[in-house]
């Protein structure tokens, strides 16, 4: 697969460059060059073909159920869409599909895919790079020679960049395909723009030059479905536009009346993302050992450690799981201070740099532009290695310039005859340094093992990583090493920064390894009693599992269901599908075991240990409580199928049914934004009814408007219910309780079968501090609506009205907003 793939990469390349012409002199030494860049390319990743999965592989293609398929048909794709990334990351998982369809599971295959696209990265790096050479403000000719030797720059620049040892963790760590191939189509987005654009400049605008602007606009449709940080291109474009072209005429662009219109769309979209994004960005910091001044601080250091390894990659100071020190402020440490000053200087050198050297400044501000998602305000991890893999385009395009304006200028004043030559036996000396570096650094990715000792050796005071460690030695059977490093990754755990139940559950499995069930039990206990209550939730679920099988092997079956059976309820609030199946397996065979044994035990299990369907129509009637209806109808099926008198299965599956058709009657009814946003311009009444909706669901200040909205929508459609709910909403933000309970009681006159009426009397009666009328309200919500989409954060607004006396109550409703019962499912990024 291979071979292949990389002949179909080096013969499209050729075929291209051929045809553009961009490749002056003997064609063929430079694809010889190109390819012995792929041979040293190639020698560095040869140790990494069976390398393991780790940390995010499983959970993200190997226990995905939807990456799996037999054949491919829109139904096939629509289950990618199903991940828990929605159409966000299309283009990666879909890659990972056929990776498990073809590959049959085999790891190689993997690891082959992430390099050939890093291979395909390479050669769109350098139709990019030969793009902007041909430009004639970045390459002007002087005395008969152009001012920058092409294609040996570009050459010079791809192969540092991808032959850096940074690349690894975007390269060897397979689920970073998603970062390779959005960088593979943010850069062949821009190179086809810029080819456009290089086609008008030299030869005015013609029909036949927009099958590339068209080529670019898919190419950004397939970064965008590859990973959420190719939203900078639009912003890389118009830099581009300005640095590289620079056609447009920037006091005509300019003029007052655009600069007005340009201020007010802007001031329009900068309030919006504020009210809307902004409270999403700053809620992430509560699960974070971090604020957002402490991240913005931090990041000033972290992306100079970032250009320190660019200028020095060497292994050494490279890792998997960095553990960075927090900044509390400009002096604290004293480097963020100097990396603040450092950082700015870098920015005026770039744009300093703009008129004369374009090219340098494009660099410097690619670098920047392409962190600004990952390393600004947004509360991700503070660094990864593998965010530098589409910023250091730029970097090296900058630093090559650089380096090539002063070795040229040392060449002409000792008179050294062919320089360029000089320079290609260089580029190749260094190339294969820069390989030799990748293969060491890539030594580390051998194993689960040598990969985590790694990073304990080179951030020892992260608990992850000891917890990570711990698992590989769990794997290889080096229970009292794993026992070792789980104690130690929870002794380091602070709040927000620790792995206290991943480390709890090592501990307990490797002491039932050990066949030390009675100390794992004892052990299991403790932790319990002693876990944190800030403690992240993420592993909780696997925890119960392992007590639950402890207690099962030493023949306490109660125990060990009453286990299983939490860490299904945790999944089921979390809606944490692919460990679902495991837990519920482990249900079934306690349940087993307790048929068995039969007595006392069957019967606090209620179970009829002589009824051939026992089983069934326990495991139904959990399902059936946690609101699984799906699959309490599935074993109703098999307990009728086995005994078609089953009382117990034939009443789950009556109310499953009327269950059912409550909700679909629910959903009949829509919602507005599908009923009037969707559908704005089939009527007026539509159309008002839209910019109501809008404005009150952007949360802009416009109540005269929405008021005037909603008045022309009575008029038209007086009996219309959905009228009420909006101004009703309108008088609650206002907090005019009362009147908003009045206004929505006329709409459920109007309709008293629609459920979402009554989740909003409820509210309103919260609000005002009526907690008897709210659990009423809300309790005709779940008969009306049993599949109601947020009824676990219903179920905690229940619970909280029932508490409600006479109380301030909108902090008790904020804070069910917040989190609501899905709280302990939050997990870091």
């Amino acid at each position: 697969m291979l071979p292949a793939s990389l002949m179909l990469c080096f013969m499209v390349q050729r075929k291209m460059l051929e045809k553009i012409n961009f490749l002056p002199g003997r064609k063929s030494r430079w694809f010889i060059c190109l390819a012995l860049l792929y041979v040293l390319l190639f020698s560095a990743y040869s140790n990494t073909f069976f390398s393991p999965p780790v940390l995010d592989d499983f959970h993200t293609f190997i226990i995905e159920p939807n990456v799996y398929f037999s054949s491919f048909s829109f139904d096939s794709l629509g289950k990618i869409v199903q991940t828990k990334f929605g159409i966000s990351r299309f283009v990666p998982m879909f890659t990972f599909a056929l990776n498990h369809k073809w590959g049959q599971g085999n790891i190689v295959v993997f690891h082959i895919t992430n390099l050939v696209i890093h291979f395909c990265s390479v050669l769109s790096i350098l139709f990019l790079l030969l793009v902007i050479f041909r430009f004639p403000k970045i390459n002007p000719i002087y005395n008969g020679e152009k001012k920058y030797p092409t294609p040996l720059l570009p050459f010079l620049i791809a192969g540092l960049w991808a032959l850096n040892p940074v690349q690894t963790n975007a390269v060897t760590y397979l689920v970073q395909r998603m970062t390779s191939l959005a960088a593979l189509f943010y850069v062949l987005s821009i190179a086809f723009y810029l080819f456009a654009r290089l086609k008008q400049v030299l030869y005015g605008f013609h029909y036949k030059y927009l099958p590339y602007y068209f080529f670019s606009f898919v190419s950004a449709l397939l970064a965008f479905f590859s990973k959420q940080n190719s939203a900078t291109l639009p912003l890389l474009i118009l830099v581009a536009e300005f640095t590289l072209v620079n056609t447009i005429d920037l006091k005509k662009l300019f003029s007052k009346k655009r600069v007005l219109f340009f201020s007010i769309l802007v001031g329009f979209i900068f309030s919006v993302v504020f009210i809307k994004v902004v409270p999403g960005i700053l809620q992430g910091y509560d699960h974070r050992h971090f604020t957002l001044s402490q991240r913005l601080l931090t990041e000033l250091r972290v992306v100079t450690s970032y250009i320190f390894l660019l200028l020095f990659p060497l292994p050494c100071f490279m890792n998997f799981e960095h553990d960075v020190l927090l900044s509390t402020s400009l002096f604290s440490p004293l480097t963020t201070l100097f990396s603040l000053f450092f950082l700015l200087f870098i920015i005026c050198l770039g744009w300093i740099a703009r008129k004369k050297d374009p090219l340098i400044a494009f660099g410097i501000f690619w670098f920047f532009i392409n962190l600004l998602i990952e390393s600004t305000f947004i509360p991700l991890e503070l660094m990864f290695e593998h965010r530098l893999y589409l910023p250091s385009v730029g970097f090296y395009v900058s630093l090559v310039l650089a380096g090539y304006m002063a070795v040229k200028r040392i060449v002409q004043i000792n008179k050294i005859y062919s320089p360029d030559k000089c320079a290609l036996a260089f580029a190749f000396i260094l190339f294969s340094i820069f390989s030799m570096l990748t293969y060491s650094r890539n030594m580390a990715w051998q194993d689960a093992v040598t990969l985590y000792q790694d990073c304990v050796k080179k951030a020892p005071m992260k608990a992850r990583n000891h917890s990570n460690l711990a698992n590989a030695y769990a794997g290889i059977g080096e229970y009292d090493k794993a026992i070792r490093e789980s104690e130690k990754a929870i002794s380091l755990g602070i709040k927000g920064y620790e792995e206290y139940w991943v480390s709890a559950a090592n501990i307990i499995s490797s002491e039932a390894n050990k066949e030390n069930y009675s100390k794992a039990i004892k052990e299991g206990e403790k932790l319990l009693k002693e876990a944190p209550k800030w403690a992240k939730k993420n592993s909780y679920w696997s925890f119960l599992v392992e007590m639950g099988d402890i207690y099962l092997h030493e023949k306490k079956i109660l125990l060990a269901y009453n286990k299983f059976l939490q860490s299904l309820s945790f999944l089921a609030i979390c809606e944490d599908m692919p460990y679902k199946p495991l837990v519920e397996a482990k249900i079934i065979k306690s349940l087993q075991e307790a048929a068995k044994i039969g007595g006392k035990i069957a019967e606090k299990l209620n179970i009829d240990s002589d009824s051939p369907v026992a089983i069934p129509e326990k495991m139904a009637n959990i399902f059936y409580s946690l609101n699984d209806y799906d699959q309490a109808y599935k074993y109703c099926q098999v307990g009728l199928n086995e005994y078609p008198d089953s009382a117990k299965c034939k009443k789950i599956k009556q109310e499953i049914n009327d269950f059912r058709l409550a909700n679909s009657k629910q959903k009949d009814k829509g919602t507005l934004k599908s009923k009037y946003v969707f559908h704005a311009f089939n009527s007026r009444f539509n159309f008002y009814m839209a910019i109501a909706y809008l404005l009150e669901k952007t949360h802009i200040s416009a109540d005269s408007v929405v008021n005037f909205a909603l008045t022309r929508a009575r008029d038209l459609f007086p009996d219309s219910a959905d009228v009420y709910i909006l101004s009703s909403w309108l008088l609650y933000k206002n907090g005019k309780f009362e009147a908003a309970i009045r206004e929505i009681d006329q709409a459920i006159t109007l309709d008293p079968g629609f459920a979402q009426l009554w989740v909003n009397r409820g509210l309103y009666c919260m609000a005002k501090g009526n907690g008897k009328e709210a659990v009423v309200a809300f309790r005709k919500v779940l008969k009306m609506y049993p599949g109601y989409p947020h009824k676990n954060k219903l179920l905690g607004m229940i619970s909280v009205a029932e508490k409600i006396g006479g109380s301030d109550s909108a902090s008790s409703i904020s804070q069910v907003n917040r989190g609501g019962n899905n709280e302990i499912c939050k997990k870091n990024s």
